[in-house]
């Protein structure tokens, strides 16, 4: 695998270990639950200058009352990853192995820092301070990159890693999911970048109940992007993606879509970005209907839409502040339409020296709610975080959260305190300094 296995006497080998564990009261009508979750996570890479290799094991444990009942359920999901880089002059190649294993609430899953499923990006987490001492963060996987929400896709624009998700029904599944990806990135010039991904993903539940909640889908996709950078303000982009999918409800669907983008920075610290994008999406239903789709499309966050940075030095740290709104059509996998959605989202952070502070709320607005795949969703975000030292990290704050799905609210309007304590260390084997 990109002739790793020559390096590994000429590299650096570094062992990492810690954990996250967050107690939480969450409130639902007044009436309060507690929760507790921890995220341990060890990882071993071997790198040079070149290359590198990988392994990574987290897995999610959350103790919770899961239905309305008050007998405790441990949720225990396994994840794990192996990735691989090679470097060359002008060429990045990547691959990525991932996978997880267990039991996996999706409300659950919404009051924790994973987020709500198939909602914007935007509402932060908290922002790490530099200099914390804790490698590899807390291990969170899940939500991956949240991109434009699509259900069972799991991509965006340039394959970056996002894991399939579903709307926060009310279920504990047993879940797995198995991503492969492979990556190539190229240089053309000191102005113009190149890449494209080649991917296959497959998760569902793993019994008869599960699959009721979430069937097995199976989607390979592939894309390619191009970034022209015209000025040191001024950037323009496009992509390009598609994928298709079978069920195991013997539904099959096909997509594609391209878009371009233009970001200008007008300041250091003020920058402004707009894209514009057209897909197309085919559905073939076991019964033989077909539904297709022409649409704007979602890309990377908004199919018709912007997003505003600005970025300041206040009270001796760095304040960010930005705001994103766009249309953005989502494509359901699980339900196989297409749900128009609004989305926006607003928010700030604070971060000097050991200390950081956020603040952010996003929503996702269906048009057609009360239509199959019809999603409306609302999370907030605040809190804060403090460096210890000695890779000891604190952090403390609150969470909102609501959703409705196809008309049904899966998600009353939830509010949820927490504090958590992070650690973390690392230690290298020897091999080449």
């Amino acid at each position: 695998m990109f002739a790793l296995v020559p390096i590994l006497a000429q590299a650096t080998t570094t062992v990492a270990v810690g954990d996250r564990t967050e107690v939480r009261a969450r409130f639902d009508r007044y009436i309060g639950t507690a929760e507790a979750v921890t995220t341990p996570y060890g990882s071993v890479t071997t790198a040079n200058t070149r290359q590198s290799l990988m392994l990574r094991y987290s897995p999610f444990l959350t103790l919770t009352n899961v239905n309305g009942t008050q007998d405790r359920t441990l949720l225990v999901l396994h994840s794990a990853q192996l990735i691989g880089q090679l470097r060359l002059r002008r060429t990045t190649l990547r691959f990525l192995q991932a996978g997880d294993y267990g039991t996996r609430n999706f409300v659950v899953d919404a009051f924790g820092d994973r987020g709500i499923a198939n909602t914007p990006t935007g509402v932060p987490a908290a922002p790490t301070p530099p200099g914390t001492g804790v490698p590899g963060g807390n291990g969170t996987t899940g939500n991956g990159t949240t991109g434009n929400g699509t259900t069972g896709n799991g991509t965006t624009g340039n394959g970056n890693i996002n894991r399939p998700t579903v709307a926060a029904l009310p279920a504990t599944v047993r879940y797995a999911d198995s991503i492969t990806q492979v990556n190539i990135d190229q240089a053309l010039s000191r102005r113009s970048r190149t890449g494209a991904y080649l991917r296959y993903m497959v998760a569902g539940g793993l019994d008869e109940s599960s699959r009721d909640v979430y069937p097995i889908i199976h989607t390979p996709s592939l894309g390619g992007y191009y970034t022209y950078e015209i000025s040191p303000r001024s950037l323009v982009s496009s992509t390009a993606q598609g994928s298709y999918s079978i069920s195991s409800t013997d539904i099959r669907t096909y997509t594609a879509d391209a878009l371009a983008g233009y970001r200008y920075r007008f300041t250091k610290n003020f920058s402004l970005g707009m894209s514009l994008g057209v897909g197309y999406a085919r559905t073939t239903y076991a019964d033989g209907a077909v539904l297709e789709y022409v649409y704007l499309t979602a890309g990377a966050g908004a199919g018709l839409g912007f997003n505003v940075e600005y970025r300041t030095k206040l009270y001796g740290g760095i304040l960010t502040l930005y705001a994103r709104a766009g249309y953005a059509p989502t494509l359901d996998q699980v339900a196989a339409v297409l749900d128009q959605r609004v989305t926006w989202a607003v928010g700030a952070t604070w971060v000097r020296k050991r200390l950081a502070f956020y603040a952010g709320v996003g929503s996702s607005i269906s048009l057609h709610l009360d239509q199959g795949g019809g999603l409306d969703a609302f999370n907030a975000a605040l809190g804060g975080s403090y460096v210890l030292g000695g890779g000891f990290v604190v952090d403390a704050g609150a969470r909102g959260v609501w959703q409705a799905y196809q008309g049904q609210t899966t998600i009353p309007p939830t509010a949820i305190v927490f504090a958590a304590l992070s650690w973390g260390g690392s230690t290298s084997l020897g091999g080449r300094r």
